[in-house]
């Protein structure tokens, strides 16, 4: 049975051949054609998944992650980033960029880094249950981060001043740190959950 998992991969495999591989004009074509004759075919055959049906399940709060486009596996934008182990306020992560992530050459663009702590820090304060969403970010780049290559990313929660949440992370190829961030961000209540989502808390708590 092939699921979105799976068709969510090949868009992945898809888009790093177009992005890091030259073809014929003719290859070109006839890709573009299938592409299109299987988007017509999900647009058919689907139906609209609204936002406010990608819920929680039983207080699973890494649900809704499978959707996004930093560590989702169900979305084709992301990588993915993988989360490989998460412990109480601190998590491991991994990825691997290919092509389609290119900035300098044979280097990762430095946004989808900035992408990437944002999506790990956040996690590392779902691990410590103090949820939040981002109101600064700041990356440091000590080096070039390769592309084609596995990143650890560890991140940790760190402390809580009121509503206002820190997390700290960095990146490393092998063993060398490629770059460090640091996040602040807003603790997220039911109520203001609410306000920003509507229908969404109604199956839980964020």
């Amino acid at each position: 049975m092939v699921s979105g998992e799976t068709l969510a991969q090949a868009i992945r495999e898809l888009i790093d051949q177009v992005a890091g591989r030259a073809a014929p004009e003719s290859a070109l074509a006839d890709a573009a054609t299938a592409v299109k004759e299987a988007a017509e075919r999900l647009r058919a055959a689907g139906t609209a998944r609204h936002a406010l049906t990608v819920r929680r399940a039983s207080g699973d709060l890494w649900r809704y992650r499978r959707f996004s486009p930093v560590s989702g596996v169900l979305n084709p934008l992301a990588a993915p980033v993988q989360y490989d182990e998460i412990r109480q306020g601190t998590v491991r992560a991994s990825v691997t960029f290919g092509a389609a992530y290119q900035g300098p050459p044979g280097y990762v663009h430095g946004a989808f880094i900035a992408g990437a702590f944002d999506d790990v820090l956040g996690a590392a304060n779902v691990a410590s249950g103090n949820p939040g969403m981002t109101v600064k970010l700041e990356v440091r780049y000590l080096r070039p981060t390769p592309l084609n290559t596995r990143l650890l990313i560890d991140a940790w929660h760190v402390s809580r001043e009121g509503r206002r949440i820190h997390a700290k992370a960095s990146m490393l190829a092998g063993d060398a740190i490629t770059a460090e961030a640091d996040g602040v961000f807003a603790e997220i209540t039911v109520d203001r959950a609410r306000e920003l989502f509507p229908g969404v808390a109604n199956d839980a708590a964020v």
